[in-house]
C-alpha cells in the first residue's frame, strides 16, 4: 500500500508532539531548494544560532518573538499567535519550530514543520493544490478513510507506545485553507492513576512544507478553543512558486 508523504509528515507531527510531551518541564526562502533535507534545527545550528530558546535575551535574524507569545519565523515566512503566559521552548523533535506548555496542567501546544520530498517548484505546487482539493484524499491516497485511521492508529502505537482511542480524521476549512484534523484520546499513568488525555492536530501543506499544529491536554483541562484560535491566527506568506 502506497502512503503519501503528506500523511507521513502529519504522523511525524503527531509522534513528535507526543515525544515532546514526555519531556515537558540573512533570510532564506524554503522554495529556493526543494532538495534540501535540513530541518529547522539543523538550519539554526549551521547558522550558529543557540537552540536554547529565551525569547527575551536571545533574538536572532530568523525569528521574531513579540509580546503575548506572538511568533514569526522569517525562514519559513510564517507567523502565529500562541497562548499568552505559557512557557516556551523549541521542543525535543528536530521538526519542532516552537512549543508552548503549562507544566503543572500538562498542557502542550507545538508547531511541527516537515519538508516534503518534492524535487521542483512545480511538484510543490501540485502537492499544495491536491491538498487544497481534499486533505484526506491527498494524505491517504488510495486508502479509504477507515483504512487510513487504522494505519494512523497502528503507526502511533508502534512509534510512541501510546494506544489511541476513538481516533477520527476530518477535513476542516479555516480562513479559506483546508486542514486535515485528527483527534483521539489516550491514557497516561501518573503515580499509578490513569489519566485520559485528548490530542488534536491540524495539518496543512504550503510551499513544499507540511505544517502540523498539535495540542495535548488532560480531559478535564482540555479546551478546543486553544488550538482553534492558534490555527485561525496562522499566516503563511504569499510566495510565488
Amino acid at each position: 500500500m502506497k502512503i503519501k508523504p503528506i500523511l507521513i509528515a502529519s504522523l511525524l507531527g503527531i509522534t513528535s508532539c507526543l515525544s515532546n510531551n514526555k519531556k515537558t518541564n540573512g533570510e532564506s526562502n524554503p522554495t529556493e531548494n526543494y532538495e534540501q533535507k535540513n530541518t529547522w534545527k539543523t538550519f539554526l545550528k549551521e547558522n550558529n544560532v543557540d537552540l536554547f530558546l529565551d525569547v527575551n535575551e536571545r533574538p536572532n535574524q530568523f525569528e521574531s518573538f513579540m509580546s503575548e507569545n506572538r511568533y514569526s519565523n522569517h525562514y519559513y515566512q510564517f507567523a502565529a499567535d500562541f497562548p499568552d503566559n505559557w512557557k516556551v521552548d523549541r521542543g525535543n523533535s528536530v521538526f519542532t519550530l516552537y512549543r508552548c506548555y503549562v507544566a503543572d496542567s500538562a498542557l502542550t501546544l507545538s508547531l511541527i514543520v516537515v519538508p516534503n520530498k518534492v524535487e521542483s517548484q512545480e511538484e510543490a505546487k501540485r502537492v499544495d493544490d491536491q491538498f487544497l482539493e481534499s486533505p484526506i484524499l491527498a494524505s491517504c491516497n488510495s486508502m479509504s478513510k477507515k483504512m487510513s485511521e487504522v494505519f494512523m492508529t497502528d503507526y502511533i502505537t508502534e512509534n510512541t507506545g501510546v494506544k489511541p482511542q476513538d481516533l477520527t480524521m476530518s477535513e476542516v476549512m479555516v480562513r479559506s485553507r483546508n486542514y486535515l484534523k485528527s483527534t483521539y484520546n489516550y491514557i497516561e499513568i501518573t503515580e499509578g492513576i490513569p489519566i485520559t488525555f485528548i490530542y488534536c492536530s491540524f495539518t496543512t501543506v504550503k510551499f513544499g512544507l507540511t505544517y502540523t499544529f498539535n495540542y495535548s491536554a488532560p480531559e478535564f483541562f482540555y479546551d478546543q478553543a486553544v488550538i482553534d484560535d492558534l490555527v485561525f491566527s496562522a499566516n503563511y506568506a504569499k510566495l510565488d512558486y
